[in-house]
C-alpha cells in the first residue's frame, strides 16, 4: 500500500487510513505480538505432527532458557538441605550397585538405558517396605516408572520417557494404575541416546562436572542425632496432613482416550525422520548462544519443553524440577512461568555422584519446595459430595471453554475430578471444590500466564461460583483483574461479570532474579509473573454453545457494547477479543452476552507514546493490520475487527452453510495463517486482508441463515476500508475515484463511531429469523471435518500399503515386477 497522509503527516506502507478523532488517547507503544500454542493450538483448524509441533515450540521458547549454572549452585540454591535433615541422611551414598547402573548407562542402548536407570534410582534414597512408616525429613517418596512407550491417553498421548510420582502424596488419587499420568508427575527425565542431542550450549565454560563433584553437606545442618524425633521446625517442617480422619477422593477419570488414538511416533522407536536427523555437534544460537540451534537440539528442547508444559497444565504447579540425559552427559532443569534454569551439563558416567545427589536432595523438600501449589489439596468424600451436587446443574454448561454438546459427551459430573482450592488463612480462609485442570492444546508451552478457569463451589456459602487462576506480569502498565473488575463496577459498565474476591494469590516466579548473573548467557527478557485469583458471581457458558443464530448475533453486541463503554467511561482497552472471552448467561429464554477476561487490558489514560506494553493476543482473531505490523499500536477498532472474526469463526464452525469439508478447514486456515518473518518472529494477516477485501467470509460461505449472510457482508466491507488502495486508474474516472475514496472515507468514519460496531450488530439480529422450536441453528461442522480426515487415513493407508505391496515385488533389476494374479476371469 502506497504511503497516506493522516492528519497532515505521512504514515508508512501498510498502516490503514482511519478518520480524524480529536478524542483518541496519545498512542501506546506494545511489544511484537507472537504466535503462542497457549493462545494459537485451541483455536487452529490444523492438527500439526508431534514432531512439527516440537520444532514449532523450540523456535517460540527460544530465549528462554537461563544457564549453564553449576550443577552445585543449582543444588544448593534451589535443593538446599532443610533443617530436620540428618547429617546421616546426607552423608548416604549409593551402593555400588546403584553406581554401576548409572555409569553402565552411557555404553547402553536406549532400550537398555530405562531399565538401568530404575535399577540405579529405585528405591534411593528412601527403599521402604510396604506399610513402613516414613522418617519425618522424607517428605518424598519417589516411584519410578518406564512411560517410554506408555503414552498419557489423557494429556494427547505424550510420553515422557521416565517418570516418578510421590506414593504418599498423590495430587490426585486413582482407582486405576497409570504407568504416566501428567496430573501426578513429581518429576520426570527424558533420555537422548546421542550427545548431540543436547538441547542447549555450554559454550567455552562446557566441562564433565568435576568440580560440581563434590557436596555442601554441613548447609542448614544439625548435629541433634535425635532430630528425627523431635518436632520439625523451620523450612524443614512436614507438609500438612489435611482431615486424616476423613477418606478422600478417589476416581479414575472417564476414559474419553482410546488406544487407536494414540499420537504416531510416541513410542520408544524413532521415527525414520529422526534416524536420519543431523547428528552435529551442538551449535549455539546467533541470539541466543545457550540454545542449540541444530534440529536435534531443537526437537529436544521442543521435547522437555512439550512435557513440561503438560505438567504444569495438568497440575497447579509453581515449579518443576525435571532431568535430561543425552549420551553420557545430563542436565538439571529447574522451571517456572517465566523461564527454565539450566545446569551446566556433566557426565555422569564419570561423576555419578550428581544425579544420585539431586534425587536424595529432592526427596527431604517439602510439597512446596519441589513446586506444589499449598493451596491445593485433595477434598475429602464429604467434600465431593456435596460439590458435585452443586455442579450437576452447571455441568453441561461450565465454563470449560468447550461447545455444549461436547462437554455433554466427554465428561460426567461423577467421573470429574475434583481438587479442593484455600483462599487466604485461618479464620478468613475460603475453601473451594474445583474440578481437576484437564488437558488442552495450549497446554504444551511451560510458559506464559498459564490460564485456568472453572466451577467453584464454596462451602462456606454452599454456592456456586466461576474461579480464573493465573500469572500476571509485575509491570507498570499491568492492571490486576481484580482491580478491573472493580473500576467496571464503578462506572456500571453493563455485560460484565461480577466479581466476589480477588487479588494476587501469594505464588511468583523466581528466574527473572538470576538473569544477570555471570553464567548466564543471553536469554529473552525475563518477566517477573505473579499468581492472580478472582472468584466470579455471575456463571454462564461458552459462546460457541449457542442455540440460535440470532442468539450469537445479539450475545456478541452485547460483549462490544461492554467493550465501548470501558473504553469510554473507564479508559479501558480490553485488547484480547475472542470466542473464548465472550459467554453467555445461563437463561436460555434471553441469552445475554458477557465480556470477561480482562487479564490483557490497559488504562489507556495512563500511557504516553514512550511506554511499552507486552501484548499476547489470541492469534486466530488479532487484528490483519496488527499480525501486519507486529509492533504498532492497538486501538480499539482493531479490538472491533477482532468480533468480527469472532462472529466468522464461531458461523463457520456452528451454522450450516454449503462449504464441504475441505473448503471448510481451507477457509477456517485462513485464521491461523502466518509466515516466519526472516526467522525472527511469525507475521500473518495478509490472508485475513485480502479475504475482507474480497469479501469472501460473506459471499464465498453459503451461510443458510437468513439475514447472517447479510450482516457479514456489511461488516467485511465496512473493515475492508482499513486495507483497501484506491490509486488513479487510467481505466477509471476521476469521479469513480472520487466517489470510491468517499465511500472510503465513510467507512472509516463508522469504524471510528462509538456505537456503530454494536448497534449493527443488534440491528441485524432483529432480522435473523429464528427457526421453528424446537429446531436450532447449531451445528457441529467440525465433525464433517474429523470424518473425511479418518476416511483420507484409511485411504492413505490403503495406498501405502499397495506401494509396500508393490515394492515387495520389484526384481533386482529395480523394475517392478507384476505380481502373480489370483483372477481367473476375462
Amino acid at each position: 500500500m502506497s504511503d497516506s497522509t493522516r492528519d497532515g503527516a505521512r504514515t508508512p506502507p501498510n498502516q490503514p487510513v482511519v478518520a480524524p478523532n480529536t478524542d483518541v488517547p496519545p498512542p501506546v507503544a506494545h511489544t511484537p505480538i507472537k504466535k503462542k500454542a497457549a493462545g494459537h493450538g485451541p483455536f487452529s483448524a490444523k492438527d500439526p505432527t508431534m514432531m512439527d509441533r516440537r520444532i514449532e515450540l523450540a523456535e517460540e521458547t527460544r530465549g528462554m532458557a537461563q544457564g549453564p549454572m553449576p550443577a552445585r549452585d543449582f543444588m544448593n540454591e534451589f535443593l538446599p538441605w532443610n533443617d530436620t535433615t540428618p547429617k546421616k541422611f546426607r552423608n548416604l551414598q549409593p551402593s555400588a550397585e546403584r553406581l554401576k547402573n548409572l555409569t553402565d548407562m552411557a555404553m547402553a542402548s536406549e532400550a537398555q538405558t530405562y531399565e538401568l536407570f530404575l535399577k540405579a534410582f529405585s528405591g534411593w534414597p528412601f527403599d521402604l517396605e510396604h506399610g513402613e512408616k516414613r522418617p519425618k525429613y522424607a517428605h518424598c517418596v519417589l516411584q519410578w516408572n518406564d512411560s517410554h512407550a506408555t503414552p498419557d491417553k489423557f494429556c494427547d498421548s505424550l510420553s515422557v520417557d521416565l517418570n516418578a510420582v510421590d506414593v504418599g502424596k498423590p495430587t490426585i488419587r486413582r482407582t486405576d494404575v497409570r504407568k504416566l499420568d501428567f496430573a501426578n508427575v513429581e518429576t520426570h527425565t527424558e533420555m537422548k541416546p546421542k550427545v548431540w542431542d543436547d538441547p542447549y550450549c555450554d559454550g567455552d565454560s562446557a566441562s564433565d562436572g568435576e568440580e560440581d563433584d563434590y557436596e555442601d553437606i554441613e548447609q542448614y545442618a544439625s548435629d541433634d542425632p535425635l532430630v528425627d524425633e523431635v518436632d520439625d521446625e523451620g523450612n524443614g517442617a512436614p507438609d500438612e496432613e489435611y482431615e486424616e480422619d476423613n477418606p478422600t477422593e478417589e476416581l479414575a477419570e472417564l476414559d474419553v482416550a482410546k488406544d487407536k488414538d494414540l499420537k504416531e511416533g510416541m513410542t520408544g522407536e524413532p521415527s525414520e525422520e529422526e534416524e536420519h536427523a543431523d547428528n552435529t555437534e551442538p551449535s549455539p544460537d546467533e541470539d541466543y548462544p545457550f540454545d542449540n540451534s541444530t534440529l536435534c537440539g531443537q526437537r529436544t528442547r521442543g521435547q522437555i519443553c512439550a512435557y513440561a508444559g503438560a505438567t504444569m497444565t495438568l497440575q497447579f504447579r509453581p515449579h518443576l524440577f525435571t532431568v535430561v540425559i543425552f549420551g553420557s552427559y545430563a542436565r538439571l532443569l529447574r522451571w517456572d512461568r517465566s523461564s527454565v534454569i539450566v545446569s551446566h551439563r556433566f557426565n555422569y558416567a564419570e561423576h555419578p555422584l550428581i544425579l544420585f545427589r539431586f534425587y536424595k536432595r529432592f526427596a527431604q523438600l517439602t510439597l512446596a519446595q519441589r513446586g506444589r501449589d499449598p493451596r491445593i489439596s485433595i477434598p475429602t468424600k464429604a467434600q465431593g459430595r456435596r460439590a458435585r451436587r452443586a455442579f450437576r446443574d452447571y455441568a453441561p454448561e461450565c465454563w470449560r471453554g468447550e461447545a455444549l454438546v461436547s462437554v455433554r459427551k466427554q465428561m460426567s459430573i461423577t467421573q470429574l475430578a475434583l481438587l479442593r482450592l484455600t483462599i487466604g488463612s485461618g479464620d478468613e480462609s475460603r475453601v473451594f471444590i474445583i474440578g481437576a485442570p484437564c488437558w488442552h492444546q495450549g497446554g504444551y508451552s511451560p510458559f506464559g500466564r498459564a490460564t485456568r478457569h472453572g466451577t467453584a463451589f464454596c462451602e462456606l456459602k454452599e454456592e456456586t461460583f466461576f474461579y480464573k487462576d493465573y500469572w500476571r506480569e509485575d509491570a507498570p502498565h499491568t492492571v490486576p483483574e481484580s482491580e478491573v473488575y472493580h473500576l467496571l463496577a464503578k462506572h456500571k459498565i453493563p455485560h460484565v461479570a461480577q466479581i466476589e474476591l480477588g487479588g494476587d494469590n501469594g505464588l511468583e516466579t523466581i528466574s527473572h532474579a538470576y538473569a544477570s548473573k555471570a553464567w548466564a548467557c543471553a536469554h529473552h527478557r525475563i518477566r517477573h509473573l505473579i499468581g492472580h485469583l478472582i472468584v466470579i458471581i455471575t456463571k454462564g457458558c461458552p459462546l460457541e454453545s449457542f442455540e440460535i443464530a440470532k442468539q450469537l448475533v445479539s450475545c456478541v453486541a452485547d460483549a462490544m457494547e461492554a467493550h465501548q463503554n470501558a473504553y469510554e467511561l473507564a479508559g479501558i482497552l480490553h485488547r484480547d477479543i475472542s470466542a473464548r472471552n465472550i459467554m453467555m448467561t445461563l437463561n436460555r429464554e434471553n441469552r445475554r452476552g458477557i465480556l470477561i477476561d480482562w487479564d490483557h487490558c490497559v488504562l489507556v489514560s495512563q500511557f504516553r507514546g514512550s511506554s511499552r506494553i507486552s501484548r499476547t493476543g489470541t492469534w486466530q482473531f488479532v487484528s490483519a493490520y496488527l499480525l501486519e505490523n507486529p509492533t504498532a499500536e492497538h486501538t480499539f477498532v482493531d479490538d472491533r475487527e477482532s468480533a468480527l472474526y469472532v462472529l466468522v469463526w464461531v458461523a463457520l464452525r456452528h451454522l450450516p452453510h454449503s462449504l464441504f469439508a475441505g473448503h471448510l478447514k481451507a477457509t477456517l486456515e485462513i485464521f491461523d495463517a502466518y509466515i516466519v518473518d526472516n526467522g525472527q518472529r511469525d507475521v500473518g494477516g495478509g490472508a485475513k486482508r485480502n479475504t475482507l477485501i474480497a469479501n469472501t467470509f460473506s459471499s464465498g460461505i453459503g451461510l443458510r441463515v437468513p439475514g447472517l449472510e447479510d450482516c457479514l457482508a456489511t461488516l467485511c466491507d465496512t473493515f475492508a476500508a482499513r486495507y483497501v488502495e484506491i490509486v488513479d486508474n487510467r481505466f477509471k474516472s476521476p469521479k469513480t475515484i472520487a466517489l470510491q475514496r468517499a465511500m472510503q472515507k465513510e467507512s472509516l468514519t463508522q469504524l471510528e463511531n462509538p456505537s456503530w460496531f454494536y448497534k449493527t450488530l443488534r440491528d441485524f439480529a432483529e432480522e435473523i429469523k429464528e427457526p421453528p422450536r424446537p429446531d436450532i441453528d447449531w451445528c457441529d461442522n467440525m465433525e464433517m471435518i474429523r470424518n473425511a480426515e479418518r476416511a483420507g487415513s484409511r485411504k492413505r493407508g490403503l495406498m501405502e500399503k499397495k506401494e509396500s505391496q508393490s515394492k515387495r515385488s520389484r526384481a533386482l533389476d529395480g523394475n517392478a515386477t507384476p505380481s502373480v494374479s489370483l483372477d481367473t476371469s476375462d
